[in-house]
């Protein structure tokens, strides 16, 4: 989140900080994607672990590289009003609440499960008038006037709801029902990592010319499209069946993250650029958790039904995941909806440099 209100910050010119931005969200969409390659050689190799302790060497570098790297006035700080600390607890139960109820709502009895959202409902209430009432808020409500920001970091939910819960339902396909590796899992990936750099650098291109909505729309449509080819797999297909709908989803998916990051955060005041990029990076992890305990419950239904049924367990968990893919494809039809009349014509692209 840091990073992104530093790179918002260092750039005040519209066309240059359009392009920063589209460099930093491409590179993040990468890194997410890479992580599913590297992860599956890392675990077979090493150990899962090692998924979790690379991190540690990967944050000394960047302890020791930034005080070289960053210049002074970005290190600068201001005073800041205190944290509302109640806030972030009535968010983040309200966050865990939603979550566990729909993770566990295949395992769980009906009313155990409506207590949770119930729960999370009653939490996410109580910090919309903490908000309201609090002098210093931890997102002002105000925030959420500008109809473009708005309209971006509610796509942003959706999408990482859809398109990050893809990434997981695929790899358990991978691996499950088509017997791969965790090495070859990850191989398998690495074309969907080709065309998300293709869709980064596209998007980098394409956003302050065209726009935030033409663009980000069709990011939606592409993803969707994706998933929905996907949703089409059988228990018996190959990995040529599974490509296309994995590169389509892919260069969609580089197109979405830097032209969202660019609505969320190209035209904000820079009294207000840590919150912007705050709260694109927040969308984010609660469109990825909401999307994953949504759709992991539909398909936990689905494959439960299908071997009740007798199907065998291939047939069954593939079942379980063409559901997953088809209401996430559904999602970003209508996210795609949503950013096509939501957001303003014109948002996001860059003046003409003057002569």
């Amino acid at each position: 989140m840091k990073a992104l209100s530093i790179v918002a910050g260092l750039f005040t010119d519209p066309r240059a900080r359009s392009r920063a931005l589209g460099i930093w969200a491409g590179l993040g969409g990468l890194a997410a994607t890479l992580g599913v390659v590297l992860s599956g050689v890392i675990t077979q190799y090493a150990s899962w672990r090692w998924c979790f302790l690379i991190n540690v060497p990967i944050a000394l570098v960047a302890l020791i590289a930034i005080p070289r790297l960053v210049t002074s006035e970005a290190r600068t700080t201001v005073s800041r009003p205190r944290v509302d600390g109640l806030g972030a607890a009535l968010i983040t139960g309200a966050v865990a609440a939603f979550d566990l109820g729909l993770i566990d709502s295949g395992r769980t009895a009906w009313p155990t499960t409506a207590l949770r959202l119930g729960a999370g409902l009653l939490l996410l209430i109580a910090f919309v008038v903490r908000e309201r009432r609090h002098e210093s808020p931890l997102v002002p409500l105000s925030f959420f006037r500008d109809r473009d920001r708005a309209v971006a970091n509610t796509a942003n939910v959706m999408f990482c709801s859809a398109i990050l819960s893809m990434l997981f339902f695929l790899t358990l396909h991978l691996q499950q029902v088509m017997h791969y590796t965790l090495a070859r899992t990850g191989a398998a990936w690495l074309p969907f990592c080709a065309l998300v750099i293709a869709g980064f650098a596209t998007s980098a291109t394409l956003t302050p010319r065209l726009g935030v909505r033409t663009v980000l729309t069709t990011a939606m449509v592409a993803c969707g499209l994706g998933m929905l080819a996907l949703s089409r797999l059988s228990p018996t297909d190959g990995y040529l069946e599974l490509l296309p709908g994995m590169l389509v989803a892919g260069f969609g998916m580089g197109l979405a993250f830097v032209s969202i990051t660019i609505a969320a955060v190209g035209e904000t005041h820079e009294d207000i650029t840590g919150l912007a990029s705050g709260l694109v990076t927040t969308t984010q992890q609660l469109g990825g958790a909401f999307g994953l305990g949504l759709l992991s419950t539909l398909a936990i239904h689905r494959s439960t039904a299908s071997l009740a049924s007798g199907k065998p367990v291939e047939a069954a968990l593939t079942q379980g995941f063409r559901l997953a893919f088809e209401a996430g494809s559904a999602i970003l039809a209508l996210a795609a909806l949503l950013v096509g009349v939501g957001i303003t014509a014109g948002a996001g692209t860059a003046p003409a440099p003057t002569r």
